[in-house]
């Protein structure tokens, strides 16, 4: 299974990244597990403190607070 993380401050940027991951997923036959984030901290603490592995992470590079 691919663990993947979608990082954007635009709520609805998240929501179609995930609708094209999970479409590109379906095509290619693979499982797969996406979290989605709509702040940078966020993800930055689960992968730093909470020690959370993603495989592939979708991330906006220009962010209120942290960027990309």
């Amino acid at each position: 299974m691919i663990h993947i993380a979608i990082c954007d401050d635009d709520v609805q940027t998240v929501q179609n990244h995930r609708k094209l991951t999970e479409n590109c997923l379906r095509q290619w036959e693979k499982q797969g597990k996406i979290t989605t984030y709509s702040d940078s901290g966020n993800l930055l603490y689960d992968i730093t403190e909470d020690h959370f592995f993603f495989d592939l992470i979708l991330l906006d590079i220009e962010m209120p607070g942290n960027n990309g």
